[in-house]
């Protein structure tokens, strides 16, 4: 009697082994991998055409990745300048002695996932006193799109002047299918000294 009793704890065994649930296989089957969807643009013969194939959860994921692009310095350039006409009258009698103009030019090369998606670039300029910031502006901004990435011109502009220093900021856009990347680049001058920031926040 004990034989036949062995056979059926083995076949029940069994049956709770065969309905043990197989969640793990199918939560990594439905992992959205952004780094594989973003290198599957770039890599297309179409980039536009290989996104817009894409599933709406994954579109979400790529522009995602489009705001979080990192930005690497290509070339820059500082040096003083002489003033303009304009700017040697906000300076006052004595700016030019006791301070002076200078400009920074600087090209930045924009990556996701290491791959250069877009370069831009841009040039600020502004005179000092002495005492305080007296003219600034911007000139030359530009950028060029990269693997399928769209170029499509300057943004919106922000300029913070706190009197020692003034914080110059220029946003380029970037487009490919309904995504976007709006990215910044920030050049705060001084009297003869600046820093650069990759973003417009100008506090």
């Amino acid at each position: 009697m004990r034989q036949p009793l062995r056979r059926v704890v083995q076949v029940v065994g069994l049956g709770a082994a065969l309905c043990l649930p197989m969640s793990s296989g199918i939560a990594s089957a439905d992992t959205i991998d952004s780094a594989q969807i973003a290198l599957s643009v770039y890599n297309a013969k179409d980039p536009e055409a290989a996104f817009n194939q894409l599933s709406p959860a994954e579109q979400e994921e790529f522009a995602a990745r489009m705001q979080t692009w990192t930005s690497e310095e290509v070339s820059s350039e500082f040096k003083q300048v002489e003033p303009t006409p304009e700017e040697l009258a906000a300076m006052g009698p004595d700016g030019a002695r006791a301070g002076g103009c200078w400009q920074q030019y600087k090209y930045q090369k924009w990556r996701d996932i290491g791959m250069n998606t877009g370069d831009t670039w841009m040039t600020a300029h502004w005179c000092h006193n002495g005492s305080r910031i007296t003219s600034y502006r911007l000139s030359d901004q530009g950028g060029q799109g990269k693997l399928g990435i769209k170029y499509e011109g300057l943004g919106a502009k922000y300029a913070n002047n706190v009197g020692w220093e003034v914080r110059q900021g220029q946003t380029f856009k970037f487009k490919i299918g309904w995504a976007h990347a709006n990215p910044c680049m920030q050049i705060r001058g001084g009297k003869g000294l600046y820093s650069f920031r990759a973003n417009c926040n100008m506090s």
